[in-house]
């Protein structure tokens, strides 16, 4: 179900090196504005988007910044926004915290069981499994079939299925009319299961993005750590750093967004649709959190590497 994004909100962290001698300068509001203006502009007549925005949260040695444009005056750094895919970044650094502690590796094939136990990290038996290791999901060369983002093939394994032709979160969604339906790791991948559904036979040197592989690592951080993905991620990850408007809804049932929030549209089929109220339960650990430009920001800064000249 991939679809363009509309109304955007960014959030992003520079950093700037000085000698000891020197003082970097600030940036001017104004000057980031006008660039900023002149992005989206490009972008939208580029892409024909009819209307959205973009903002933009800037941490650096210069100064902290916050702008935005095409998203209203009362737009800042705490409007609460759903962070998508950045998620990914939150469920990795968990499986690396976990990896540190020594309670997984992440070189082990998902049929190994977790250090000092007998339970294995993964009890799907999904095709390749025994192949399949907790890198490879990390780096998205698993193979592990996207019910995200992929239309269900006519296979023998599917043939005569009404899901056949559908995204299946889809097909459960929209065909099925169950806006709200309680999506599980379980579901998920039982439904994998029974319809044998893979892109390749995982090696190092494939690749194919899956939002569904990072629910798997999901339910490996819930067997390993014995808490619940959203309480692990909220004790271990949020807590400690004080992102306190940070929230990662998990039921299905549980579709709205804090305020203040930005209001996000996809562009589907010539038109937009508002995608405010949405259901998160099938993007646990791939794209359930929502965040704030701020404390988006603040967590690039702290944990995503950067180069430095």
């Amino acid at each position: 179900m991939k679809a363009i994004i509309v109304m955007v909100c960014v959030a992003i962290m520079t950093t700037a090196c000085a000698s000891e001698n020197s003082t970097p300068l600030a940036f001017r509001q104004a000057d980031l504005q006008n660039i900023l203006e002149t992005e989206w502009q490009q972008f939208a007549s580029a892409n024909k988007l009819p209307n959205g925005g973009i903002a933009m949260q800037i941490l650096s040695p210069m100064g902290d910044y916050f702008i935005s444009t095409g998203m209203g005056e009362n737009m800042d750094h705490s409007h609460h926004f759903r962070i998508a895919s950045v998620t990914k970044t939150f469920t990795a650094a968990a499986i690396m915290l976990l990896h540190q502690q020594g309670k997984l590796n992440i070189d082990d094939p998902i049929t190994a069981n977790i250090p000092g136990t007998n339970t294995p990290y993964v009890p799907y038996n999904i095709p390749y499994k025994d192949k399949i290791t907790i890198k490879m999901i990390l780096m998205h060369r698993a193979g592990i079939f996207d019910l995200s983002n992929e239309i269900i093939p006519d296979t023998d394994a599917t043939n005569g299925k009404p899901y056949v032709g559908w995204n299946y979160l889809g097909y459960v969604m929209t065909v099925k009319s169950d806006k709200e339906h309680q999506f599980t790791f379980d579901e998920l991948f039982g439904f994998i299961v029974e319809n044998n559904l893979y892109n390749f036979e995982p090696a190092y040197d494939t690749y194919r993005y899956s939002d569904t592989a990072y629910c798997l690592l999901g339910a490996i951080i819930e067997r390993v750590s014995g808490k619940t993905f959203e309480a692990f991620i909220r004790d271990e990850i949020l807590q400690p750093n004080g992102l306190k408007s940070t929230t990662l809804p998990w039921k299905g049932k549980d579709r709205t967004i804090p305020a203040p929030f930005v209001t996000g549209y996809t562009w589907e089929s010539g038109t937009l649709a508002d995608k405010t109220l949405s259901n998160m339960s099938p993007f646990v650990a791939n794209g359930n959190i929502i965040s704030t430009p701020l404390e988006l920001a603040s967590w690039a800064k702290n944990y995503l590497p950067v180069r430095q000249p």
